[in-house]
């Protein structure tokens, strides 16, 4: 199963598996105006501004995915985790670019991501 999150940790979509179809529903999703938001677990009254570098980061990963560049995706994505430790859809949203296997075939697979939250260590 599918599922896209948007920055505010929102399901925004589910699917069956990565089609052309949920594909193009999440570009669909993705071509909306992002609103300010905090980042999960943040405080609410501050909403993260649209301008923020690691929402910037977010915007790019989204591109490059859009352009088939899975990759480059990953990589953009590890940027803005690195300026957001505490946000863990972006760190979810590295796993399951890198580890598609983990999370699109069958049951997503939380034990192997509870092995690599020991491994890593939480980012603060």
């Amino acid at each position: 199963m599918s599922v896209f999150f948007d920055e505010t940790g929102l399901v925004r979509l589910k699917g069956a598996g990565p089609s052309p179809e949920f594909l193009k529903r999440i570009e669909t999703v993705l071509a909306e105006r992002p609103v300010a938001v905090a980042p999960p677990g943040a405080d609410a009254s501050r909403p993260v501004s649209p301008d923020a570098p690691w929402v910037a980061k977010l915007r790019r990963a989204r591109e490059l995915l859009s352009g088939g560049d899975r990759a480059g995706a990953a990589a953009a994505l590890k940027e803005a985790a690195a300026l957001e430790p505490e946000n863990w859809l972006l760190r979810k949203q590295v796993w399951a670019l890198e580890h598609p296997e983990k999370f699109y075939e069958g049951p997503i697979d939380t034990a192997w991501q509870q092995e690599v939250i020991r491994r890593e260590g939480p980012r603060r």
